[in-house]
């Protein structure tokens, strides 16, 4: 019976060691896993990306005969980074011929919009196909900025306007804070 307690003993002690050496290495590695990463907030997103919204540039070309927006949002988290990023959608009617006009004011108000902001334009450049496109930095971030061609929609067709059309128009930021 003596050999039995031994036995039962011998594995006990051994089987809480193994226990805490496998609980030890866990938060060891939790701890260790998680070093440096910089998980998004509003506190690494630039001014600009947090204020900046389209619908000003939008307003003085809508008829206001209906209209739709949407607006997506994300983030995420990474060693040293967090990226942020903020797509806007317009739906609306347009007077037949402003579609560059409208265009251009959003283009334009994206550029104003990231000086005032205090960000350093790195690359202005236009593609009549692709859309505008804004790279830039201000602090620890820096982003890229795309203003779509407005396209003519189908939906919004149904609703018949004299010399009008419908389109959308889509604006999008990414943007990467770097931790110093």
């Amino acid at each position: 019976m003596k050999k039995f307690w031994l036995l039962v003993r011998l594995f006990v002690s051994s089987t809480t060691v193994v226990g805490l050496v496998l609980i030890l290495a866990g938060i060891l590695w939790g701890a260790f896993a998680n070093f440096g990463m910089v998980y998004a907030s509003a506190d690494n997103e630039s001014n600009f990306f947090k204020a900046y919204r389209p619908a000003a540039a939008i307003d003085g070309f809508d008829l206001h005969e209906g209209s739709g927006a949407g607006e997506s949002v994300g983030s995420g988290a990474g060693r040293g980074f967090a990226t942020h990023n903020r797509a806007f959608e317009n739906w609306f009617f347009i007077a037949e011929g402003n579609q560059e006009s409208a265009r251009i004011a959003l283009v334009w108000s994206v550029r104003e919009f990231l000086k005032s902001s205090g960000a350093t334009i790195l690359e202005d450049a236009d593609d009549y196909n692709r859309g505008h496109r804004f790279r830039y930095t201000v602090g620890q971030s820096a982003g890229e900025v795309g203003v779509e061609p407005l396209k003519e929609e189908q939906w919004m067709k149904a609703k018949i306007l004299p010399k009008g059309i419908s389109v959308r128009s889509k604006v999008s930021i990414k943007e990467k804070w770097t931790k110093r």
